[in-house]
């Protein structure tokens, strides 16, 4: 659940307002009604945190690092000298 905890953070709020447009949840009141609103909101913001972590969280720092500081394309070979690479000698 750790892990998750910024996703939490981030997807809540939206869940809680889609859920409150729809009319799903109750007004606000103490006891059994904070505690079905609570649940209404939790289940949906753990599953939508959880898979941001696997996809967007995931594939982000796969793309960062294809660019460089300067937002050029990484070159990965920089030792490799372009004339004998494109010439395929080795």
């Amino acid at each position: 659940m750790g892990g998750l905890g910024y996703g939490v953070y981030l997807i809540h709020e939206p869940v809680l307002r889609l859920l409150d447009s729809l009319g799903v949840l109750a007004e606000a009141a103490p006891g059994m009604t904070f505690l079905v609103s609570a649940a209404l909101v939790a289940v949906p913001t753990v599953l939508l945190a959880w898979l941001s972590s696997r996809t967007i969280e995931t594939a982000g720092p796969k793309l960062l690092a294809t660019i460089d500081g300067s937002g050029n394309a990484r070159d990965y070979y920089p030792h490799v000298d372009g004339s004998r690479a494109s010439s395929g000698r080795e």
